[in-house]
């Protein structure tokens, strides 16, 4: 499919912080103002073995195959005026070797041009391409921005190779996985991110104990983390 878009964005004011401290609050005669327009190119293979993904796929959250390919014309507006193309690719694809699956994903961008501010491309906000379900969650720093970036996620699901040992346990369909998350970018050492939980539990919860693996730590992010996470 090929879909062309347009977006308007407007931050109306924001407050700027430095170290905790509140270093400007921008007014009206400084509100950001954002257009963008452009096409995505979308594929998605059919399913072939749907007897097998239907059965599979009942332990596991959902995980389409597909690539896309998306081209926009952005335009800045504030205090004085700039313009910039980004372009982005992205593709995943989830493999099959009963009773496990093994998720691949990889995304990448690149802006051409002069942004006022790369949040886009920045884990610090909730529109960034790299802020999603399968983001980071160690990863904080304060002041990084990419304009351009490559993103990899990879996860093995055992399926139940493992919990189905438990009889009790086992009518709950459980799914162990153990992933690697990893960040590249053209001005600072690659960070990566470690992973290993359950999934489903009762049905609709989840539990994973992260590791972050990097040489360098200059933001002080934490080196182990436990999330939970419950799906309805």
């Amino acid at each position: 499919s090929l879909t062309p878009f347009a977006n308007f964005n407007r931050i109306y004011s924001y407050l700027l912080y430095d170290h905790g401290m509140i270093t400007e609050l921008l007014s009206s005669d400084k509100d950001l103002k954002n257009y963008s327009t452009g096409l995505e190119l979308s594929w998605s293979p059919k399913i072939t073995q749907k007897s097998l993904f239907n059965i599979v796929n009942s332990r596991f959250y959902s995980f389409h195959s597909g690539v896309s390919l998306s081209y926009s014309y952005n335009y800045q507006e504030y205090i004085d005026s700039r313009s910039y193309n980004r372009l982005a690719l992205s593709a995943q694809h989830r493999f099959y070797f009963n009773p496990m699956a093994l998720d691949i994903k990889v995304s990448g961008g690149k802006i051409f041009g002069e942004s006022f501010d790369y949040m886009y491309f920045s884990p610090n906000y909730r529109v960034s391409s790299i802020s999603n379900m399968f983001g980071f969650n160690l990863y904080s720093p304060s002041e990084m921005r990419f304009k351009e970036y490559l993103q990899t996620f990879t996860q093995i699901n055992f399926g139940g190779v493992l919990m189905d040992n438990i009889p009790w346990f086992k009518n709950f369909r459980p799914n162990e996985f153990l992933n690697l998350k990893a960040l590249f970018t053209a001005n600072y050492d690659p960070y990566f991110e470690a992973g290993v939980g359950i999934d489903h539990i009762f049905g609709f919860l989840g539990v994973e104990v992260i590791k972050r693996i990097c040489k360098e730590n200059p933001y002080q992010m934490p080196e182990w983390g436990f999330k939970i996470r419950c799906t309805l």
